[in-house]
């Protein structure tokens, strides 16, 4: 699928929607530096429910 971008630090995406039911976050780390990590939110909406 395609590329959404590279985020890093306090960079987000926003709110990214697929419409094909597949997703895939992929994590890279150099260990230079020990911090807290990241956090994801999701939620799953059959056709029936509202937007």
């Amino acid at each position: 699928g395609p590329h959404i971008g590279r985020y890093c630090g306090s960079r987000q995406p926003g709110r990214v929607i697929s419409y094909t039911g597949i997703l895939s976050l992929s994590i890279h780390t150099d260990n230079a530096i020990t911090k807290e990590g990241f956090s994801a939110n999701y939620s799953i909406r059959t056709s029936l429910d509202p937007p």
